[in-house]
Order: structure tokens, then C-alpha cells, then sequence
């Protein structure tokens, strides 16, 4: 979410930055390229919240998983005693089965759901504090325009600044 609203700040800011020099052509575009991915899986802190995160999501897929196989053992039972059953008693039982399939699917939504809310809260700190950084670096080298890196076809050497943004925030933070 967060890389779409760059993108999109990025392709409203760049045709009045090209305005801009048209019309003061003195003025010269400064680009600085950053890599925010990269760096926010590099960092310390990135690391550990990442850490968690995956030991979280584990935890998760594990009881996920013993849900799963308690319903494929039931669903096993069921085929074997279908024979055995009433009609009456076999649908009820076939509804308890649809019903542990659909609490199943609605946990795996919610679980997912959780998921993302629990990577977003995690790192959002962390970008915040990276962007205050980002923008001293691009105050301290004049850029007038600072890129992520994921959103670029093709830029010349030396335009990216990740390194410098991780070493930063690991010695901060």
C-alpha cells in the first residue's frame, strides 16, 4: 500500500517538477534512489520485527493445519459410516462437515487478514523512521527528488543512497 501511494505521489510530483524546470531552467534536478525493501529487511530492527512475524505466521498455520486434518478425519469417518446412517442422521452429520469447512475458510481469511495487519503494525514504525532519515539525506545532498528503486526501469550508478540509509538507522535505532 504504502509502495502504491509512493508511486503515485512520485508520477503527480514528476511532470510539475518537469514544469518547474522548464520554466526556471537554472534550477537543476538532483535525484537520489532508494531501495525501502531492501532496506527495511536489512536492518536490524526489520530483521527481528520479520522474525516474529514468521514465528507468529508458524504458530498460526500450525493450528490451521490440525484444523484442516481434524476435518479430513471426520470427513473420512463420514464416507465410512454413510452406509451405516439414516437419512436424517447422515445430513445432519454432512452439515456439521460443511460447517468445520466453512469455520476452516473464514479462519484462513481471518488469519490472513490478521497477518497483514500484524506486518503493517510491525514495520510501520520502522518506515516512518526510515522516511525521517531518508529525508535528511536528501537534505544533506540537495536532492530535489528521491525515488524507491523498485519503481525505476533504469538509473545511472551512484544515484542510490540504501546503504547509507541502513547504516544510519541501525546506528539510531
Amino acid at each position: 500500500m504504502r509502495r502504491l501511494l509512493l508511486s503515485l505521489i512520485i508520477s503527480l510530483a514528476v511532470p510539475g517538477l518537469a514544469a518547474a524546470q522548464d520554466a526556471a531552467p537554472a534550477a537543476a534536478l538532483n535525484i537520489g534512489m532508494v531501495d525501502l525493501q531492501r532496506a527495511l529487511n536489512t536492518v536490524e530492527e526489520g530483521q527481528a520485527a520479520r522474525a516474529r512475524l514468521e514465528e507468529e505466521f508458524e504458530r498460526r498455520r500450525q493450528e490451521l493445519e490440525t484444523q484442516r486434518t481434524e476435518i479430513e478425519a471426520f470427513a473420512a469417518e463420514l464416507e465410512a459410516s454413510m452406509a451405516m446412517l439414516t437419512q436424517e442422521a447422515a445430513m445432519e452429520r454432512y452439515q456439521e462437515y460443511q460447517n468445520r469447512v466453512l469455520a476452516l475458510q473464514e479462519a484462513l481469511a481471518a488469519n490472513e487478514q490478521a497477518m497483514a495487519e500484524a506486518e503493517a503494525n510491525a514495520t510501520g514504525d520502522i518506515f516512518d523512521r526510515m522516511m525521517e532519515i531518508v529525508s535528511e539525506i536528501a537534505a544533506e545532498r540537495q536532492f530535489t527528488l528521491v525515488v524507491e528503486k523498485s519503481t525505476i526501469v533504469f538509473a545511472a550508478p551512484g544515484l542510490e543512497f540504501t546503504d547509507e540509509l541502513i547504516t544510519r538507522y541501525n546506528s539510531r535505532y
